[in-house]
């Protein structure tokens, strides 16, 4: 009997316990590994096609919208205005018309994810092909650049005289010779002609990247990927080439694969454009797959199994001993000094249980004291008849936060000057103000709360139901008169908001009262910004007009300090006059500074500050009147200009004989390749060396000019448009007008009325 006591006994110990449990736990870990294993098994072929299904989906997917993507793409340029304009011409194209074209075609191959190498608009009517790189004769165009033995310039001669308007060919490798490259590459190039159904006079042909396409479309293990025709043929194929000889019929089998020689077939046809997508799998590597799986996995489950076994009786064994030692430690807390142990953990153990102990007998002590000592005040309070809030029932507790209130928002703003002269750090001194605040509301409004939420800014609660009362109003007048007695270190902003019934509608408050701050007008004395009682005032266009925008930046290339600060001036007197907030004119500060960074960039220019003085941002938000506003500005614009006529005046002569030149010859033909031959170097060259020196491309620089010497025309002289455009070098008056109108944002007439009205 007492030997089956002993079992018993031994039964309940931890460490019988812990290895049991461990052993349960091993137990369902093994039978639900052996269960997943035999499902797994069961299931590995159909997930592998399942797999290779949804990723020929995908595949088919991203082609498809690619395809889809590029014949709007190709078609939308089709029918551009440039295309149209060349299309129509029967002489000598518009060179204007012609750089917009190639510009269209630029801003599309810089779109990197349509994997086009180039895009080439031939027009019949002309003899011309446009592509990325300029104009080509059409009769060259394949024999110089896209060199093909499939793909000749008779096949595409024939090719454009049928009747389709989008066409994908077999992919093929094309010797390319670049403009500044004469030696030819090699690139495998997907062929695609888009064109007007019916018409033959200009066709499109894109040159797809069927790698870079295939790359990002195609995310396979396997490496054999085929697209065919709906005829069968071979549009792209990359892997074993030899699969291609004796391809099943995909007509005859409506299943997602066919089994052929012993390789999968995954397929999928496109209603759309009509391609057969197919991946081919050898069926051997799918067996392979499965009988490494499943030694793989079997042999985990092994090891798994060992390691769990020999780590659970090693645990249970460290877990019960120094558990039988926590147990001793704890009984023997009473004693003189804690037990100790050999482990040091064990020791630490014992002496915080030792200090808990202790410190629980002190906080019994302590509280026995206070007792005594609350006994005490209870009696002082009831013989003094003083209700204390512990005594006030949960239920008659006044509920604030469900009452209407009104919050007002105070921001603080530190001169310069209060750096130097107070003793004390913004912190401190925000800390006072928020102190004197909150005692004189709470002398008007005994339940008003008042909390900082940030350095500069300080709200206040009132729980009231009037907007701005006279008893608010003398109390904020009050705040105003005693800290503008400290106003050459510091004024503040105050807004007050209207009335809300909730305290759900804090957000909605302080949202409210931060929008009234930016109300504040230039001074610097403290403001107070009640709601009002009238409509709120019309919005005004602060800052520059569009035409004054475009004078400032020509000015301001110029390098024009006297002219760009008179426009700056301007705009802010005319703010002054119309009251613009404080927020406004920093506004318009900013802007001002971020055209002339933009321009600086532009130029290659860096105007570094002192390492001690502050930023421009620093600087603007350290004005508070209009004077202060127009120094800033004033002195940052004429530290521009001078750098910029710096960089002017170190122009060498080559740039000076282009300036000249174009000025002189403003009203003829000019381009890069005329300059190129009269200082005897090449266009390309000439380019590069040109956008170096003046930070600004050639044709861009042409175009400005001539839009400034119309405009001194039209507001200097009675001309005719027609006449100016001829003047500065456009022989199509729509073209001078487009560009006109791209350039200032109006017409030639706009302008011209624009400045007899004024702004």
């Amino acid at each position: 009997m007492s030997t089956l006591l002993d079992i018993k006994e031994k039964s309940r110990s931890l460490f019988n316990k812990l290895l049991f449990s461990f052993l349960v736990i091993i137990l369902l870990f093994t039978t639900f590994n052996f269960v997943s294993y035999a499902f797994f098994r069961n299931n590995l072929y159909d997930e592998i096609i399942r797999y290779n299904t949804l990723n020929l989906n995908h595949t088919v997917d991203n082609y498809e919208n690619h395809l889809h993507l590029l014949q709007t793409t190709l078609l939308s340029e089709l029918f551009s205005t440039s295309a149209i304009a060349l299309e129509s011409s029967r002489d000598q194209p518009s060179y204007s018309t012609v750089v917009d074209l190639n510009n269209e075609l630029r801003v599309m191959m810089g779109n990197e994810p349509l994997f086009l190498d180039n895009v080439i608009v031939q027009f019949q009517n002309l003899k011309i092909a446009i592509d990325k790189n300029g104009s080509h004769q059409s009769a060259d165009l394949f024999d110089k650049y896209y060199e093909s033995q499939l793909y000749t310039k008779e096949f595409w001669r024939a090719e454009a005289l049928k009747p389709f308007s989008f066409q994908l060919y077999p992919a093929a490798e094309f010797s390319q010779k670049k403009v500044f490259d004469p030696s030819p590459g090699q690139q495998q190039l997907l062929p695609i002609m888009v064109k007007k159904s019916g018409s033959s006079n200009t066709t499109i042909l894109a040159f797809l990247d069927a790698n870079k396409a295939l790359k990002k479309f195609h995310q396979s293990i396997n490496s054999n990927f085929l697209i065919l025709d709906s005829s069968g043929k071979v549009i792209y194929n990359v892997g074993d080439t030899s699969l291609l000889d004796n391809l099943p019929d995909f007509s005859k089998s409506d299943s997602l694969f066919i089994k052929h020689e012993k390789n999968l077939y995954f397929y999928k046809a496109s209603p759309e454009s009509g391609l057969i997508y197919v991946n081919i799998v050898p069926e051997q590597s799918i067996s392979q797959q499965t009988t490494q799986m499943n030694v793989i996995l079997i042999s985990l489950l092994v090891i798994a199994i060992i390691i769990s076994v020999g780590t659970s009786i090693f645990f249970s064994m460290k877990f019960n001993n120094p558990l039988k030692r926590i147990v001793q430690s704890v009984t023997e807390l009473n004693a003189s000094a804690p037990p100790t142990f050999q482990i040091r953990e064990f020791n630490i153990i014992s002496q915080r249980l030792a200090q808990l102990a202790q410190s629980d007998r002190n906080a019994k002590a302590d509280l026995s004291h206070k007792d005594s000592l609350l006994q005490y005040y209870s009696f002082i309070n009831k013989i003094k008849n003083i209700q204390t809030h512990s005594d006030v029932p949960q239920a008659e507790k006044p509920d604030m936060l469900e009452k209407p209130f009104i919050m007002t928002a105070f921001q603080l703003t530190y001169k310069d000057e209060f750096e130097g002269v107070t003793e004390f750090g913004k912190d401190k001194a925000s800390y006072y103000v928020k102190e004197f605040i909150q005692m004189t509301m709470l002398k008007e409004y005994e339940n008003s709360l008042t909390f900082q939420m940030e350095q500069d800014m300080i709200l206040t609660l009132i729980f009231a139901d009037t907007v701005l009362d006279e008893r608010l109003q003398q109390t904020l007048l009050h705040i105003k008169q005693v800290l503008d007695l400290d106003n050459q270190y510091i004024f503040l902003t105050i807004a007050v908001s209207d009335v809300y019934p909730e305290s759900a509608n804090f957000t909605a408050a302080y949202e409210q009262s931060l929008e009234r701050l930016q109300k504040r007008k230039l001074n610097e004395e403290t403001q107070i910004i009640a709601p009002s009682t009238t409509a709120e005032p019309p919005i005004h266009h602060w800052g520059f007009t569009s035409l004054e925008d475009q004078d400032f930046m020509v000015h301001l290339h110029a390098g024009n300090a006297a002219q760009t600060i008179t426009l700056v001036h301007r705009a802010l007197d005319r703010m002054q006059k119309n009251e613009a907030t404080a927020h406004a004119c920093i506004d318009f500060a900013q802007e001002i500074v971020s055209k002339v960074n933009k321009t600086l960039i532009t130029l290659q220019l860096d105007m570094q500050p002192a390492a001690d003085s502050p930023s421009p941002g620093e600087q603007i938000r350290s004005c508070y009147t209009h004077e202060q506003f127009k120094e800033f500005l004033s002195g940052y614009l004429s530290l521009s200009a001078e750098l910029i006529q710096k960089k002017k005046e170190g122009y060498d002569h080559i740039t000076k004989f282009m300036t000249e030149y174009m000025e002189s010859h403003i009203g003829e033909d000019l381009s890069l390749d005329i300059l190129a031959d009269k200082l005897k170097v090449s266009a390309a060259y000439l380019s590069a060396y040109f956008k170096d020196k003046t930070g600004i491309n050639f044709i861009d620089y042409l175009n400005d000019l001539r839009i400034r010497k119309a405009k001194e025309m039209l507001l200097g002289s009675d001309a005719k448009i027609q006449d100016i455009a001829v003047s500065v070098g456009y022989q199509s008056v729509n073209s001078f007008i487009r560009m006109f109108k791209r350039s200032t944002g109006m017409s030639p007439g706009e302008f011209r009325k624009s400045s007899l009205t004024g702004p």
